[in-house]
């Protein structure tokens, strides 16, 4: 008999030792999944505020950049409404030119003579125009940047700020898309 309760004992102390061993895997098992879901919840509560902060502050550059567009489109009218002024002022002039050729040399006045004037007016307008700038578009071009810079230059802060707040609008939105989709990773 004490061999039987011998075999009983050390069959009792293998079905105890493999039940705590089961017992401490499921344990260890359950903390694993458990730190795990936390974790999880912390990342999405991270993301979530970091998305909404990035939001909160897409918000404040757009109601910025409502403020200082009209700004912007207010020189832009205001540059081409000087180039057409100045435009007309050109053309004004060497009409007034033509006419006081004309009507001063009435008697001996042909058109030939009024368009040889013309030419003579082409001719000293392309020589500057190629001798500062190479060619009369590029002289043309270089007259209108430095019309619109001395416009610029007055409200050169705000244009600046509306330029680095587009900046920033873009780069907000694309952080904004990719916190979007590690949200839709880690949920």
């Amino acid at each position: 008999m004490s061999e039987v309760a011998i075999n009983d004992d050390d069959d009792d102390g293998r079905r105890r030792r493999i039940r705590l061993i089961i017992l401490i895997v499921l344990i260890m098992v359950i903390i694993i999944f458990t730190f795990g879901w936390f974790s999880r919840k912390e990342k999405e509560r991270k993301i979530l505020e970091e998305k909404e902060q990035k939001q909160k502050r897409l918000r404040q550059v757009e109601d910025r950049i409502k403020v200082l567009q009209p700004q912007k489109e207010k020189i832009e009218r205001l540059e081409k409404a000087i180039i057409i002024g100045i435009r007309i002022l050109i053309g004004a002039i060497l009409v007034t030119l033509n006419c006081f050729h004309f009507f001063s040399w009435k008697e001996k006045c042909q058109l030939g003579d009024i368009l040889n004037f013309n030419w003579a007016i082409l001719m000293g307008y392309s020589f500057i125009a190629f001798i500062t700038y190479g060619t009369i578009a590029n002289f043309v071009k270089a007259m209108k940047s430095k019309l619109a810079h001395q416009l610029r230059k007055k409200h050169f802060g705000s244009l600046e700020e509306l330029e680095q707040l587009n900046i920033e609008r873009d780069s907000l939105i694309i952080e904004i898309r990719k916190l979007e989709e590690d949200e839709k990773l880690v949920g």
